[in-house]
Parts: structure tokens; C-alpha cells; sequence
């Protein structure tokens, strides 16, 4: 019997079941070895059966059957893959809120793709952050996703000889559904991210005005734009008026609306009674960086928004789907915008800002 010590292991041999086997060189620990037809992964730890030479135990795990004599005996390298969040809300252009697979595995070898044929409707897999042995995959919505319950399947292997991957297929549930009803209002419901970093808080309480000759709602719910413009879509009684949206620092105001007939709706800033901040228009509440960039309008001296159903060349709108006008006292890039004081300048912070857009 031969006794060989390497990297302070003694690994035993029997000659009658290694007798065609070259000499072992342990690698790094933690890297793989392969041995007798069988490869282990992240090994620390290795001993052999010097009875016949054919158990071998790595990193505490026993294994029979490999010898030269059978190989493909190999080992199994466990893979694991989850998918976050498992839910995605149609409209939301908040990258951070776009589902993704992620997958980890001690063997660097490891490789998990989304089968093409289980990717839901309107989105995309996008690989990115791959690394040996790890990796994920943003299903971003770059279509027109349909509201459903999705299995996404994910089939992973390994490069790693002799090696087979558990679970090789991992099958993933990803629920597509519309936004909330309105008049759910949560300060939960969270503004997509400015460029200096700020993340706006939804208001749910406050004041709106109606210009000179119209008396205020005071302390009202800030849930809907029908309830506040006295109609629906296409019929305002408040059409021809000036809106003027009290928004607190550090909050913003999101109405919801639902065309059902086809028409348009229109916010142009009047100057006369407050500031335009910034408006935009889409199907998650507070979602100020749309895909369709006509729908955001932020700090002109002009500034208008304008959408409608038939109008693809503005914001466009779909019947029977629910949009949200959203109000921000901020500039373009996030920082808080204050109305000027009686003598024409404008402070450096507000605790709120006094916005009013003519409709129509």
C-alpha cells in the first residue's frame, strides 16, 4: 500500500482499485478536483475507502462507484434560483420593480438561461451581473405585457466535467396584473427615482383649488381626477377651469381616471395663481419618468401636458384602462421648487408648493 500526503491530507489508495490512476495533485482548496471518473466542486476535504478504493467522501459527502473504471459516476452540484419580486404591476417603468431571476452555485462551471417560450408577454430577458458560478436575468417590460399568471422556466448546466446540475430545470411564478383600484392611496406607493436621488412619498389628504371664482376642497381624498373635476373623462364639468394642486415637500398627488369614450385631456401652467412643478401622466401612481416621453412635463414657462384617446402623437390613451395624472412641487431633476414670495424672489425650501395648470 503507497501513502501519499499532500496539502496536509493523507490520501489512501488501494493498487488493486487505482492501479491505472495517476498521481493526485489536491488543488486550492475550494476548487474543484476530479478523481476516479468523478469530478467535486468547491472541494475542502477529501478521503478515500483504502478497503477497494471505490467510496469517496468530499467535503463530507460520500460518493460509490467511482473509479476509472465507471466513469460519469460524478458528482452533483445543487444550484439555486429564485425570482424577485414575483409580481409586476403593467405600466411601472421603476427599473427597481422589473422582476429578477437570480441563480447561485459553488460550482463556478454553473450556467442558468429563461427558456425563450416561457418569457410572459411584453417583456424581455436581459442577462446581466454574470459572474463564474452566478448570474441574473431582468424581465423587463419592453412591449405590451398582458395581466396573467406566468411560469418561467430555467434551465441551468455546468462546464464542469462529469458534473450534473440539481434542479437542471427550475420552473418560476411571475403574477403580471394592473394597477391598484383607485382610491387605494398608500404613502407605500412610492415615486419613481429623480436624478439627484429623491424618491417622492404619495399625498393622499389635501386642498385643490379652483382659481378665483371657485371655492376650494379642503382636506379631501386625492384618490381620483373624476371626483375632483366633477365628471369623467371626455365630460368635465370643471373643464376651462384653473387647478390648483396643493402638494406637500417630499410628496406628490396622483389622481386616477379611466377613459371609456374616445377624447383628450389638457394641463397648461397659468402662472397667474401658482407654479408647474412637474406633471405627468401614466398607469402606476407617481411614475415620473414614462416610457412615452409626452407624457412628463417639468419647469417650462409653457409647460403643457397633453393626452387622449386617437392621439399618438401626444400622450397617447387606451379605453378601459386605468391612468393616473401625477402632481410633484420639484424641479426636473427632484429638488423641491417653491413659489416666489410677494416681492418676486423664491425661497431657498418651502413646505409645500402651490401648483395650477388651466384644463381643458
Amino acid at each position: 500500500m503507497k501513502k501519499t500526503f499532500l496539502c496536509g491530507l493523507a490520501l489512501f489508495f488501494a493498487s488493486s482499485a487505482f492501479a491505472q490512476t495517476t498521481a493526485i495533485t489536491f488543488p486550492t482548496p475550494g476548487q474543484n478536483l476530479s478523481i476516479g471518473g468523478c469530478t467535486f466542486s468547491g472541494v475542502t476535504s477529501l478521503s478515500v475507502n483504502t478497503a477497494n478504493g471505490t467510496a469517496i467522501t468530499a467535503n463530507g459527502t460520500a460518493t460509490n462507484g467511482c473509479a476509472p473504471s465507471a466513469p460519469g459516476g460524478g458528482a452533483t452540484s445543487t444550484v439555486g434560483v429564485s425570482l424577485a419580486p414575483s409580481s409586476y404591476t403593467i405600466g411601472d417603468t421603476n427599473a427597481a420593480n422589473f422582476p429578477v431571476v437570480s441563480w447561485s452555485s459553488a460550482d463556478t462551471g454553473v450556467t442558468c438561461t429563461a427558456v425563450s417560450t416561457s418569457i410572459p408577454t411584453g417583456f424581455t430577458a436581459v442577462p446581466s451581473s454574470t459572474s463564474l458560478g452566478s448570474g441574473k436575468i431582468t424581465l423587463q417590460p419592453t412591449g405590451t405585457p398582458v395581466a396573467n399568471t406566468y411560469s418561467v422556466v430555467v434551465q441551468c448546466t455546468t462546464s464542469t466535467a462529469s458534473t450534473t446540475v440539481s434542479p437542471s430545470t427550475s420552473t418560476l411564478s411571475l403574477s403580471v396584473g394592473t394597477a391598484s383600484p383607485p382610491g387605494a392611496c398608500s404613502a407605500s406607493q412610492t415615486s419613481t427615482t429623480f436624478s439627484n436621488g429623491a424618491v417622492l412619498s404619495r399625498q393622499c389628504v389635501g386642498t385643490i383649488g379652483w382659481g378665483q371664482y371657485n371655492t376650494s376642497d379642503n382636506n379631501v381624498a386625492l384618490t381620483s381626477l373624476d371626483t375632483e373635476m366633477r365628471g369623467t373623462f371626455g365630460n368635465y364639468r370643471y373643464d376651462g377651469l384653473t387647478m390648483i394642486p396643493y402638494v406637500t415637500a417630499g410628496q406628490y398627488i396622483s389622481l386616477a381616471f379611466t377613459p371609456t369614450v374616445v377624447g383628450s385631456l389638457q394641463f397648461n401652467l397659468n402662472p397667474t395663481y401658482g407654479i408647474g412643478g412637474t406633471i405627468s401622466l401614466s398607469t402606476t401612481p407617481g411614475s415620473f419618468t414614462p416610457v412615452n416621453p409626452n407624457c412628463i412635463a417639468a419647469n417650462g414657462n409653457s409647460l403643457n401636458l397633453v393626452a387622449g384617446v386617437n392621439y399618438p402623437t401626444l400622450c397617447s390613451l387606451s379605453l378601459g384602462t386605468t391612468y393616473y395624472v401625477n402632481f410633484a412641487g420639484v424641479l426636473s431633476d427632484g429638488s423641491q421648487a417653491c413659489n416666489p414670495l410677494s416681492g418676486g424672489s423664491v425661497p431657498t425650501s418651502c413646505s409645500s408648493a402651490k401648483l395650477a395648470y388651466y384644463t381643458q
